[in-house]
C-alpha cells in the first residue's frame, strides 16, 4: 500500500502526460483499471472526455473503437488467427485496442499452444531471451511475439533490467531513425527502462535530443 509521501501528486500537466502515454484511452477501461488517473482527470478537467480532448485526441474516435461490437466475422477471425498473429496485428486488422483483443481472448478461453516450440527452438529462446526482444525471437522462429512471451513466463525466463541511461537514449535515437519510435507501446522493455531512468517516456525522448510533441503530431497526421 502506498504511503502519503509516495503517492502521485496529480496536476493537470501530469494527467495529460499520463493519458498521452496510455495504450487504451477509453473511459470504461481506465475507470476500471486505472482509477487513480481517471479520478484525477475528472477532478482537473470535469470529465474523462474533456481530459482526453485536452491531450489533442479525438474522443469520439477513441470511443468508437472501444465500443465497437464484436461481429461473428470478427470473432471467427480472432479464433482462427490468435495462434499465428500477434495481439498487435489482430488489433490493427480489426480496428480494436490490444486490451480488447486480450480481454476477449481470455473470456473465450483461447489459450496459446506453448508446446509449439521444438526442443531446438526452446533452447534458442533460452539462450537469447536476454539480448533479444520477444518480437525479434518470434521473427527469427517464424512465430508471433505472444507465443514467445507466454513461453518465457511458463519457463520462468524473466528479463533482467540491464538498461543503462545511455543505452536507453541510443535505442530511442535508433528507433527514431528507423521511423519506429511512435509505435513503441507501454509494454515494451525500452519504455519501462526510459521511465525508470528519466521519469517518463517524454523526458527520455527529449533527452535523446528529439522533440516528443513533434513526433506525436507526425504520428497523428499519418494515422489520419
Amino acid at each position: 500500500m502506498e504511503n502519503a509521501g509516495s503517492r502521485k501528486k496529480w496536476t493537470p500537466e501530469r494527467v495529460i502526460k499520463e493519458i498521452r502515454e496510455l495504450e487504451d484511452k477509453s473511459a470504461s477501461w481506465n475507470h476500471k483499471h486505472n482509477s487513480s488517473l481517471y479520478n484525477a482527470a475528472v477532478t482537473h478537467f470535469g470529465s474523462w472526455k474533456a481530459a482526453v480532448r485536452s491531450c489533442g485526441f479525438d474522443y469520439y474516435e477513441i470511443k468508437k473503437v472501444s465500443n465497437k461490437k464484436w461481429s461473428n466475422k470478427d470473432m471467427d477471425f480472432l479464433k482462427n488467427n490468435f495462434q499465428n498473429l500477434s495481439t498487435e496485428d489482430i488489433a490493427k486488422i480489426l480496428g480494436r485496442s490490444k486490451n480488447s483483443i486480450n480481454t476477449y481472448r481470455h473470456r473465450w478461453g483461447l489459450k496459446l499452444n506453448l508446446e509449439r516450440f521444438s526442443d531446438e527452438e526452446q533452447d534458442y529462446i533460452k539462450r537469447n531471451f536476454e539480448r533479444m526482444s520477444d518480437k525479434e525471437l518470434a521473427d527469427k522462429l517464424g512465430e508471433n511475439a505472444n507465443s514467445v512471451y507466454y513461453f518465457r513466463l511458463k519457463e520462468g525466463l524473466k528479463k533482467s533490467d540491464r538498461w543503462e541511461p545511455d543505452k536507453v537514449l541510443e535505442e530511442i535515437r535508433d528507433l527514431h531513425q528507423k521511423g519506429k519510435l511512435k509505435n513503441i507501446s507501454a509494454s515494451e522493455p525500452l519504455y519501462a527502462a526510459a521511465r525508470r531512468c528519466y521519469g517518463s517516456w517524454k523526458k527520455a525522448v527529449n533527452k535523446a535530443g528529439l522533440e516528443y510533441d513533434n513526433i506525436i503530431r507526425k504520428g497523428r497526421r499519418k494515422a489520419s
